[in-house]
């Protein structure tokens, strides 16, 4: 059987991981800090960055802040003994966001950061600026590997209907969160609209325009096509006895499973994409589309009141008057 990790997310991550962004006034300065130094590793080749630059950033950012801060029950001198400071506290053992290391060679001191302040980092920029996924994009890549298995066949299984799978899933849980959220996008836009807005693009709202992304994915009539090649390729691979023993025998060593498991691990693979992709889709599109008609009318519904209040108030004084 697969391993399972045996200890549970704070028995892994370092006592104090969250004590920066508790409830004070400087979590905001901290996670300033640590979206910034995330953002210079993110122009250099790797996680790591002389830590000297990483100060002078961090001094920078202080300086026009004008932040002040006590740390290790002592004020800083200034800006840079700041950073310092900042840098010495995210790297410290029970925090664990940054780690330091000094070159051997040249004696210079840099810093990268961890496997969980890098995700610490990205989760904070997700809540901050949230990307926004082109749903079509992972039809057509599921397509496109199905259609071009000769780069897959050393590796069927990674490469190959892990690939498929994690695509489809990724589409699927987009397309659930749209649904879960499209109400609040919905009152969202019509707070931002006026009215005459509204009413003049009314029937491009129904259709989803307001979400480019939802609208790219029902306006591509491809997406339609591709889905039927889609699950015959994925009926033909199912039915290759030599191909589907090659990927048994990979799925087993790489997920760490015996042959049994394997094969019927393959099997769910197959049937959890089949499912997502031949009926799941249909259900959950049809729900999107269902919300919008039903949240943009309520919606336009009480734009309309509101204005038409505002139109009654503004005559009673006019009248008074």
């Amino acid at each position: 059987m697969k391993r399972e990790n045996p200890y549970t997310v704070f028995q892994t991550l370092p006592s104090g991981f969250f004590n920066l962004l508790a409830g004070g006034s400087n979590q905001e300065i901290y996670s300033e800090c640590l979206l910034l130094i995330y953002d210079q590793f993110e122009r250099e080749i790797s996680y790591r960055v002389d830590r000297r630059q990483i100060r002078e950033i961090l001094s920078s950012f202080l300086y026009d802040k004008q932040v002040s801060l006590v740390l290790d029950e002592e004020t800083e001198k200034n800006y840079s003994d700041l950073a310092n400071a900042i840098i010495r506290k995210m790297a410290s053992k029970h925090i664990g966001w940054l780690e330091e290391e000094t070159d051997d060679t040249t004696l210079e001191k840099a810093i990268y950061m961890t496997e969980n302040g890098l995700a610490l980092a990205e989760f904070l920029l997700s809540v901050q600026k949230p990307e926004k996924e082109e749903y079509s994009a992972y039809i057509i890549q599921i397509y496109n590997t199905l259609m071009n298995q000769e780069p897959w066949k050393e590796h069927p299984y990674i490469n190959g209907i892990k690939s498929i799978s994690q695509a489809a899933r990724s589409l699927s849980k987009s397309l659930k969160k749209l649904s879960t959220y499209i109400r609040k996008i919905i009152e969202r836009m019509i707070l931002e609209e006026t009215f005459e807005s509204l009413t003049d693009h009314l029937i491009e709202y129904f259709d989803g325009s307001f979400v480019k992304e939802y609208a790219r994915l029902t306006r591509q009539q491809n997406v339609y096509r591709y889905r039927g090649v889609i699950r015959n390729e994925l009926d033909k691979i199912s039915a290759k006895e030599e191909l589907m023993a090659n990927m048994i025998l990979e799925c087993a060593e790489e997920e760490e499973l015996s042959g049994e498991e394997a094969e019927e691990y393959l099997e769910e693979l197959f049937r959890q994409t089949k499912r997502f992709l031949f009926e799941d889709y249909e259900k959950i599109m049809k729900d999107i589309k269902h919300k919008i008609n039903v949240y943009l009318q309520v919606g336009i519904g009480r734009a309309r009141f509101l204005r038409n209040r505002e139109i009654d108030e503004k005559n009673y004084v006019c009248a008074v008057r």
